[in-house]
């Protein structure tokens, strides 16, 4: 009788799980001699991730750069929609009879929810600002996003949401002088509402009001914004001052998208 025997060969594989180690990183985009993404090293500052990239281009417009945050992204869209659902409730709770209201208003919640924040930090991004206040220096965080602009040249006018005039900007006109040109289409009720979005996002109140008035120059990218009245649409008083602020807040939404 003939035995076979069968030999068999257990092969054991040692594979080992290797982690990816996430690195940090940001990413500079726009006019930068070097756009790209840029690891981060510990105690990176704007300036230095800056010097990296190439420094600017010779377009390049730092007084509206935008930089983002995830984490204040977050933020402030949780506030943003916190502030929405409180409107939407209001509204839907107005009588029937005035429906037509609640139809122009809920238009106005449709756009707030259509223009989220971008998370923007406002920051000073001129290396030569920072190379002498080095106080001002930022320092970064992974994720963090660096736009950097080309030179506007020109200066917006908006009463809301839906209605935006573009006029070339010129060095020796005023908030007046930009009111005066958006002509019929800009109404002001009251001239002390009147604020400035300067092109890196900060806010400013002139006093347009004849006894304190104040000649204030606009830089090239800015948005002068004259608040609507909403006494002709027999807003109740109760939601004027929350629509109002978040109207105001959807007009910086829109400026930062139009920069971004």
């Amino acid at each position: 009788m003939i035995k076979f025997i069968v030999i068999f060969t257990v092969v054991f594989l040692n594979v080992s799980v290797v982690s990816a180690e996430i690195i940090p990183y940001v990413v500079f985009k726009g006019a930068f001699k070097q756009p790209g993404k840029y690891s981060l090293q510990a105690g990176d500052t704007l300036s230095s991730v800056i010097k990296r990239a190439g420094g600017l281009s010779s377009t390049a417009y730092p007084l509206g750069a935008v930089v983002t945050r995830l984490s204040e992204k977050i933020r402030q869209i949780e506030s943003h929609n916190n502030k929405i659902n409180i409107l939407s409730n209001l509204i839907e709770n107005l009588p029937e009879e005035q429906g037509n209201l609640k139809s122009r208003l809920k238009l106005f919640v449709n756009i707030g929810v259509k223009y989220q924040p971008i998370g923007r930090i406002y920051v000073d991004a001129d290396p030569d600002v920072l190379q002498m206040k080095p106080e001002k220096d930022f320092l970064l965080m992974s994720g963090d996003t660096v736009f950097m602009p080309n030179r506007s040249y020109l200066v917006n006018v908006r009463s809301d949401v839906l209605m935006s005039s573009a006029y070339q900007y010129k060095p020796d006109l005023n908030v007046n002088d930009y009111i005066a040109l958006a002509g019929s289409h800009q109404k002001v009720s009251n001239p002390d509402d009147v604020f400035i979005i300067y092109p890196n996002g900060l806010l400013h109140q002139p006093s347009l009001s004849y006894w304190n008035y104040q000649p204030y120059k606009i830089p090239p990218g800015s948005t002068v914004v004259i608040p609507k009245s909403y006494d002709s649409m027999n807003v109740p008083e109760n939601i004027q001052p929350l629509l109002s602020g978040m109207m105001n807040n959807l007009i910086i939404h829109q400026h930062n998208a139009m920069v971004y």
